[in-house]
């Protein structure tokens, strides 16, 4: 069907298709924002601990994670946005409490429930630093979309009347904001997941337990088994 100017269905038909869009671009950023994130927390893990994977080993260890890390990203920004709408400050507070969810949801393998807990436990000591690795992220993201901001300002006067040219715009900004989400996002995750280590080491004593686990996987090669008595 072909809706000319002037239909009354027109602006229906527009308006059905940009809410499907938005639907669509919100979805699938979902879901990469997941992956990326999840690929993101194995990766700084593995060379946090010693090892050495590679982007795609990073990313095969996300198989079967990603519906549990979209719930816990969900949880945990359903009750931050509620703690912004209740004068700001609590939702800074719940945002420092479960900052460390989904490192803790991936690392050690806990559902939504058990990872927000995980976090707000984890997290005791260490919201203040929390809090300043949000800030900086927040302050690089300003910067850097103010920049592209001003690029697209200069390369593109928008004319409201000029569809062409609005389009191009409306392309630009997007395209910037997947640029800013490129280089500032990854920034806050690995972050998070030195704060997580920084945690466990402070709180449980992590990094005695993976030595002394390290050295009793070597025990059998480099060292006599003890005799029996």
């Amino acid at each position: 069907m072909i809706l000319k100017p002037g239909n009354p269905n027109l602006a229906l038909y527009a308006s059905l298709s940009t809410l499907l869009g938005v639907c669509v671009y919100f979805f699938g950023l979902i879901i990469a924002t997941a992956i990326a994130h999840s690929a993101t927390v194995y990766g700084v893990s593995s060379l946090h601990l010693g090892g050495n994977i590679g982007i795609g080993e990073a990313f095969s260890m996300v198989k079967g994670k990603i519906r549990r890390v979209i719930n816990v990203s969900i949880a945990s920004g359903l009750i931050e946005i509620l703690g912004f709408i209740l004068l700001i400050i609590p939702g800074l507070i719940f945002l420092t409490w479960y900052a460390l969810a989904i490192p803790a949801c991936l690392l050690e393998n806990l559902e939504t429930g058990d990872a927000l807990k995980r976090s707000k436990k984890l997290s005791e000591g260490g919201r203040g630093r929390i809090f300043t690795i949000y800030f900086l992220v927040w302050i690089l993201t300003v910067a850097i979309g103010a920049l592209l901001g001003v690029v697209e300002s200069v390369v593109f006067k928008v004319q409201r009347t000029n569809v062409a040219t609005f389009s191009t715009s409306y392309i630009l900004q997007v395209v910037s904001q997947l640029i800013v989400n490129t280089l500032v996002y990854p920034v806050g995750t690995i972050a998070m997941v030195l704060v997580y280590y920084d945690q466990r080491v402070r709180k449980e004593a992590f990094d005695i337990d993976h030595m002394m686990l390290a050295l009793g996987s070597e025990a059998p090669a480099n060292a006599p088994s003890t005799p029996a008595y």
